[in-house]
C-alpha cells in the first residue's frame, strides 16, 4: 500500500482523476488529507494568518536576528509580499489549498 507522503510527492496531471462524491476533490489522497488530517484540527489555520514583519522584528534579539535572516530568503525566494498579503483568509478555502498541494521535489517547485 502506497503511503500518503508517497501520493503527495507525485504529479497530480499525471493521476486517473476520477470523482469521489466530493467535487473539490478529484484524487483519493487529496480527499482523505483533508477529511482525516486537515478538517479535524480544532482550528485549520493559525491566528496570524499573514506574516506582520513589523511585528516579528520588533521582538526582542536573538528572535530579531532569525527574523531577520528568514525574511532576507524569503525576499530572496520573492515570497516576502504574499507572505504579508493581509485579507480576510477563509479557512474553508486554506484547507481546501493544503488538500491539493503539490511540492515537486526535483525541480523545487510548489503546484
Amino acid at each position: 500500500m502506497r503511503t500518503l507522503r508517497l501520493s503527495m510527492d507525485e504529479d497530480p496531471r499525471l493521476a486517473t482523476k476520477q470523482f469521489l462524491g466530493d467535487p473539490r476533490f478529484w484524487l483519493n489522497h487529496q480527499a482523505d488529507w483533508y477529511e482525516s488530517v486537515i478538517m479535524t484540527k480544532k482550528h485549520v489555520t493559525t491566528e496570524m494568518k499573514w506574516v506582520d514583519w513589523e511585528y516579528l522584528r520588533r521582538m526582542t534579539s536573538p528572535v530579531s536576528e532569525v527574523v531577520e535572516a528568514i525574511h532576507a530568503r524569503c525576499v530572496e525566494m520573492d515570497l516576502a509580499d504574499i507572505m504579508a498579503f493581509q485579507c480576510d483568509w477563509n479557512e474553508e478555502v486554506v484547507a481546501q489549498f493544503y488538500a491539493t498541494l503539490w511540492v515537486d521535489t526535483i525541480n523545487h517547485v510548489i503546484h
